[in-house]
């Protein structure tokens, strides 16, 4: 199932202020020119990604916004969660920004070894900058779009036409009914629970 949710313009306002200028500071204290290792190392190399700067791929709890990301993302994930059996833990296991320049682009992909993608459209200068999902199309997409679907679907973020487009990423883990230790062993304890 994927679905698009959005927040008052106020919220999303307030929100997108802030992780821009999160962002800003992740981008004045890191080199973004490298590579940035991530788990699999073979995901840059598999995957396509041109004109673009990645932040963040690193344990979501630690990265300063994790909290603003969890409050603006909550009322989606919870709807979300209700098409599941009751209880359902929702985990989010990475937690990522990517801004693109003009033509920048990441080809089709999926998240493997997650159950759920969520996306939030951060700042998107032109409709067709919108993540693109494999055979579905998403008219009421925007800025602060709140974008889930199940991570082994294809999607891409087609080369941007804009000057600049920012989105925030996340992976995350879905379990129904009761969450084992050793589940949260695996997917951390930064968990959002149902």
């Amino acid at each position: 199932m994927i679905r698009c949710y959005t927040r008052s313009s106020s919220t999303f306002t307030s929100f997108r202020e802030k992780m821009l200028s999160y962002i800003e500071e992740d981008k004045s204290n890191h080199d973004l020119s490298v590579p940035i290792p991530v788990e699999d190392p073979g995901l840059l190399a598999t995957h396509r990604i041109t004109d673009a700067l990645i932040g963040n791929l690193s344990s979501p709890a630690e990265r300063p916004y994790f909290e603003l990301v969890k409050s603006y993302i909550r009322p989606a994930l919870e709807d979300y969660a209700s098409l599941y059996p009751k209880p359902t833990t929702m985990l989010i296991s990475n937690l990522w920004w990517t801004e693109y320049s003009t033509h920048g682009s990441f080809d089709w992909h999926t998240h493997e070894g997650n159950n759920l993608v969520a996306t939030i459209m951060l700042h998107i200068e032109d409709p067709l900058d919108i993540t693109q999902i494999h055979n579905r199309d998403l008219p009421n997409a925007d800025n602060g779009s709140i974008i889930v679907f199940p991570a082994s679907v294809p999607h891409r973020g087609r080369p941007t036409i804009g000057k600049k487009k920012i989105i925030l990423g996340m992976n995350l883990n879905v379990a129904c009914n009761q969450i084992t230790d050793s589940y949260k062993n695996k997917w951390g304890k930064n968990s959002h629970d149902r």
